[in-house]
């Protein structure tokens, strides 16, 4: 199903209006991560009012009708998530879990800069076995997610609050 959606109407509304989807949990890594989001003013507002898990349907409350997109939570479990489903070598997938967990570790401790410098050095490993023991496209997917993690970190929500699955849906689009 659509994981972007751009809603329009000739009908006469009132405000808020109530925008719902249904959605195919096996998209998604957590469920329960997922917002409905909607693009005002240049930026992309999480309008989520109701989350239902078990009929998978999401729904949000919006003043106007555009754009709207189905977005899971990016965080460091996540990527860590897609670094075990990758099936890379031990010691590759180690280093990189080690890199993961250090960055944890600064944002446990409220260092941010510190999880910062870790997600590049995350990425710089990354690009180094890009070809050998990771794939372009694997390649691709971890550092875009680390980049708009650190990008989040550094306290810019407009570009990377939530991990657009459209990407993910991009991604695989573009390997078929």
């Amino acid at each position: 199903p659509p994981l972007y959606y751009n809603i329009s109407t000739t009908a006469i509304f009132t405000s808020p209006v109530q925008i719902c989807v249904a959605y195919d949990e096996t998209q998604f890594r957590n469920e329960n991560k997922l917002k409905l989001t909607h693009f005002e003013n240049g930026q992309w507002v999480n309008v989520t009012i109701l989350l239902d898990v078990v009929d998978n349907i999401i729904c949000g409350s919006a003043s106007s009708f555009s754009e709207f997109a189905l977005v899971e939570e990016l965080t460091l479990e996540y990527i860590a998530a897609e670094v075990k489903d990758f099936h890379l070598d031990v010691k590759t997938e180690d280093k990189l879990l080690k890199r993961l967990d250090e960055t944890q570790k600064a944002l446990d401790g409220g260092h941010s800069k510190q999880a910062i410098k870790f997600l590049k050095l995350f990425s710089k490993f990354i690009e180094k076995e890009r070809g050998k023991t990771i794939t372009n496209e694997q390649a691709n997917l971890l550092i875009t997610d680390a980049q708009a993690l650190g990008t989040l970190l550094r306290g810019n929500f407009l570009f990377s609050w939530f991990k657009f699955i459209m990407f993910e849906w991009l991604d695989k689009f573009l390997a078929s």
